[in-house]
């Protein structure tokens, strides 16, 4: 996939990324931090969507990215998206159902939660988080924490790994990769509200139950 600029009314932040053609039309398409646009089949149309940010794209952990739209990679067909304003959340994609059926078989065939879009597209698009779509990049045990909102500040963080008042606050870069679910949490009780996260690329991620 390449990083690309998109021209016209389209706000695409620098610490995004899009795959995507000449030939496909954009119109009022909102991609903030860590958000991305994978996938994209030849000659579609894509406009009035807004894709939340979150971490780079490039974040260990797919449940602190952005939003993502994304496509079967066999599609060959071309999609028509209206999003009508339409918000992705942070950490969470939109997808095809090809994708979301790949998506399934990561998760040895069990159906991930979801929220079937209609309206959007002359199909029907499905909405899951990130979790689900990456389940070897967990930050957090799977299903849980999946409310995500980006912050550009939080002038309250009071340092990495401290609950304060049922709140956990963490920093992106002081926490390493594993292989499998992240588990602090499991060592607290009670189990904090929220969680901070302070992201490497800037900002902070809220994010809840």
């Amino acid at each position: 996939m390449r990083i690309a600029a998109i021209s016209g009314t389209n706000n695409l932040n620098e610490k995004s990324r899009v795959g995507s053609s000449r030939s496909t039309v954009w119109s009022s398409v909102r991609l903030e931090q860590g958000a991305q646009i994978v996938r994209l089949p030849l000659h579609s149309t894509l406009k009035n969507l807004i894709l939340r940010g979150g971490a780079s794209f490039n974040s260990a952990w797919a449940g602190l990215r952005g939003a993502a739209v994304k496509f079967d990679p066999k599609r060959t067909n071309s999609v028509s998206i209206d999003g009508q304003g339409f918000v992705v959340p942070s950490g969470h994609t939109l997808m095809d159902r090809g994708n979301f059926i790949i998506t399934q078989g990561r998760n040895s065939g069990r159906m991930p939660p979801h929220q079937l879009i209609r309206g959007l597209a002359s199909e029907d698009l499905y909405l899951t988080h990130n979790g689900y779509c990456h389940p070897g990049e967990l930050f957090l045990p799977q299903g849980t924490y999946t409310r995500t909102e980006l912050l550009l500040d939080h002038k309250l963080f009071s340092g990495h790994g401290r609950l304060l008042e049922d709140v956990l606050y963490l920093r992106e870069e002081e926490i390493r990769p594993t292989g499998k679910s992240f588990n602090l949490i499991e060592q607290i009780e009670p189990k904090p509200r929220y969680i901070i996260v302070e992201l490497k690329e800037g900002g902070f991620l809220k994010l809840s139950a």
